[in-house]
């Protein structure tokens, strides 16, 4: 079937045509999807998503482990806290929750101070952010440079006053 592209929202367009595999977001394949009675819904397979969640979190703590414990970066880290700071805004523009990790466990480890955490987690929505940047991309930077703003402000205030 030939579906010419019409619609500017990429959900609509998947419902129209959903033959088209350029549609689909990455790492799904017409398998997953299922007509039944003309609705949407996603069926994938557990068996592949959680040894690959497993993998991705295990792995991004490793990699942690590693540069925070073997190459002793928490003395650069406590010099360029202000770069830090921005670094965690800058992450946190990242519409998953996956990179917020890292700063969770640096300040636990204690060696972020806390107004980094605030910060990366002002700016971070997790996977709350996608079905807007699906629907408006101008609404979805508008309200990460917001929140990017919001979060840099609050964190380099309380950077100020010692936290």
């Amino acid at each position: 079937m030939f579906c010419k592209r019409t619609v500017s929202n990429p959900v609509e367009e998947l419902l129209r045509c959903p033959r088209r595999p350029d549609l689909l977001p990455a790492g799904l394949s017409h398998r997953d999807i299922n007509w039944a009675n003309g609705s949407l819904t996603l069926e994938l397979d557990p068996r592949y998503a959680a040894p690959r969640v497993f993998l991705w979190t295990f792995g991004a703590f490793l990699i942690l482990h590693i540069i925070v414990d073997r190459w002793q970066i928490g003395d650069m880290i406590q010099q360029g806290q202000w770069i830090v700071l921005m670094i965690a805004g800058l992450v946190g523009l990242v519409p998953e929750s996956g990179p917020h990790l890292i700063f969770v466990t640096m300040f636990a480890k204690g060696v972020v101070p806390f107004s980094v955490l605030l910060t990366s987690s002002i700016v971070q929505d997790g996977h709350g952010m996608l079905p807007l940047l699906a629907h408006s991309r101008r609404a979805f930077v508008a309200i990460k440079l917001i929140n990017l703003v919001v979060g840099l402000l609050i964190g380099s205030l309380l950077m100020l006053l010692g936290n």
